[in-house]
């Protein structure tokens, strides 16, 4: 009998996908460029709260702050376009 309905086909690859997720989420928080006290909370939040603490840091800090980056990656400083005009 399948445990709360779900066939062990799909539960195991979710399972360790929120696995992989959390352990990511570990990681990235520890290498963030944040402060110390604001990195050292997020890695206390994320271990102590699993996978959904993983996902609420995926969508509060690591994906905004990729975004940033890559904003900045595309910007150009030689790029007639967009500099000033006096």
């Amino acid at each position: 009998m399948f445990r709360f309905g779900i066939p062990p086909a799909i539960g195991y690859p979710v399972v360790a996908l929120f696995v992989v997720l959390w352990i990511w989420m570990i990681v990235e928080s520890l290498r963030s460029k944040e402060n110390s006290v604001l990195r050292l909370a997020w890695f206390a939040f994320v271990l102590c709260t699993g996978p959904v603490g993983a996902l609420v840091y995926l969508l509060i800090c690591y994906l905004p702050r990729r975004a940033r980056n890559s904003d900045r990656a595309t910007e150009s400083p030689n790029d007639p376009s967009q500099r000033r005009q006096p």
